[in-house]
């Protein structure tokens, strides 16, 4: 018998990141999908589902405590990859079915995280009462300093506790896992060649003359701009990432977005708990992803009146989605002009067709 079998979408761990400057609505929209995996387990498995929070903002996920139900933990330093660990284990003892952490940045750029890791073994650890430690003998020493890039490899490490190990771990984590990264608007500094006053390069011995050019935040495109605080490689790791800006708190900009995740996540309003409800739905295989799902969201969206949008509404090809879509239907509700007398519909007024799905 083939120790191989037919492929079947059922029982996938998600691990989402949600990042965003400070103010941009990254704590509250991942708390969001948070929920709505919950209601997905809990509609599956008949209970109510345990949602987790690993905070390390100094109790920051408790404003939304009265809002959101789940169990918090305060996280203190160190922040390092083998602290996390030890706290997925913990989650999983305690039959947590979805997880938070909130910021995950802390393992990379907080006390006790990678960076500092290798920064401490870069400066080593001399001998008590040396005031000067590079004037010293090695002998002096009670931990040699290592070189770059060599202090990386041991903080970096696929082994315990570093961070791939960590990455790794979280990756086989028998729950989904919600990531939230700060991010930070960077400039860009590189090496061009020097041109003369014809437009062409300044050559000196054969080779273009090289100077630095410094490019502007605002004036690189918005996904190169906006920088994660993490280690470089996770953003593969990660197989859905929204980036949120303080410009427009709460509504998403897709920076890594499965081909099958794509309708279940809107772009032009804010995250709320039926897009980590539809996540968990597909991850677990109960529901096939309807592509015409994307297009009725798309015609919610853009309906001109109220009128037209209760027409939209009550279409026989919206009642498949009318459950899962009501929270948009609510808000574009919202923000239409209820006095319908004085508003002008250019949209077609045949009642017998409906193009939005």
């Amino acid at each position: 018998m083939s120790i191989f079998q037919k492929a079947v979408r059922k029982d996938i761990p998600l691990l989402i990141g949600v990042e965003g400057a400070s103010g941009s609505g990254k704590t509250k929209s991942g708390l969001e999908i948070l929920t709505g995996i919950g209601e997905a387990v809990a509609a599956r498995e008949g209970r109510p589902a345990r949602l987790g929070v690993i905070d390390t903002e100094n109790k920051r996920a408790l404003y939304y405590a009265s809002s959101y139900d789940f169990l918090h933990l305060d996280m203190q330093p160190p922040f390092s990859p083998l602290a996390f660990g030890d706290l997925i284990d913990e989650a999983e003892r305690a039959g947590i079915d979805a997880l938070m952490i909130d910021s995950f940045s802390h393992e990379w750029a907080g006390e006790g995280g990678v960076k500092d890791w290798a920064e401490r073994l870069e400066a080593g650890i001399p001998k008590a009462g040396i005031a000067n430690p590079e004037s010293w003998k090695r002998d002096h020493w009670i931990v040699q300093p290592v070189k770059s890039p060599g202090n990386w490899s041991e903080p970096k490490s696929a082994i315990k506790p570093g961070h791939k190990w960590l990455v790794a771990k979280m990756l086989r984590a028998p729950m989904h896992i919600v990531l939230c990264l700060r991010s930070e608007e960077k400039m860009l500094m590189r090496q061009v060649p020097k041109l003369n006053g014809q437009g062409e390069p300044e050559m000196w011995n054969g080779k273009p003359k090289m100077v630095s050019e410094v490019i502007a935040a605002a004036d690189r495109p918005l996904l190169e701009r906006w920088q994660p605080q993490c280690e470089k490689d996770l953003p593969y790791e990660i197989s859905t990432s929204l980036l949120f800006l303080p410009t427009n708190p709460g509504v998403p900009v897709a920076r890594k977005v499965n081909e099958e995740h794509v309708p279940l996540i809107p772009l032009d309003r804010r995250i709320t708990r039926d897009v980590g409800r539809a996540l968990a739905e597909w991850a677990d295989g109960a529901k096939q992803v309807d592509p015409r799902r994307g297009e009725a969201i798309a015609a919610i969206a853009a309906a001109p009146t109220l009128d037209r949008l209760e027409r939209l509404w009550a279409h026989r090809d919206m009642a498949p989605f009318q459950g899962e879509l009501r929270a948009e239907y609510d808000a574009r509700k919202a923000d239409l002009t209820p006095d319908t007398d004085t508003q002008r519909d250019d949209a077609p007024q045949n009642q017998g067709e409906y193009d939005g799905v």
